[in-house]
């Protein structure tokens, strides 16, 4: 199990520019896949208990920037404010789990 800190994610898949989904799995055992649907305009996520999808939602493009922005300025926030645009994910990553 995962720590408050701890990221459940491999980082490969974040900064892969060709990875079409990642998987997230939170303590009690429920996925969140994000899924791009370039074609679409849209990433779909979807929560996933066992081996079904319980719930999905399209989010368009533009929504899912805004989204980006509010994750990033929480893990800024996280990060105790010691983020800026020049830092890499493992870097911003060791921030996270020191505090």
């Amino acid at each position: 199990m995962a720590g408050k800190n701890e990221l459940m994610v491999d980082v490969a898949e974040l900064v892969d520019p060709k990875a079409e989904r990642v998987l997230l799995m939170d303590e009690q055992g429920r996925g969140l896949r994000a899924t791009w649907h370039l074609d679409r305009g849209c990433v779909n996520l979807s929560i996933w208990r066992d081996d079904r999808c319980s719930e999905a939602f399209q989010l368009s493009i533009e929504d899912s920037s805004r989204l980006a922005g509010f994750l990033v300025a929480g893990l800024g926030q996280a990060a105790g404010g010691r983020v800026s645009s020049g830092d890499d994910l493992d870097e911003l990553t060791a921030r996270v789990r020191e505090d």
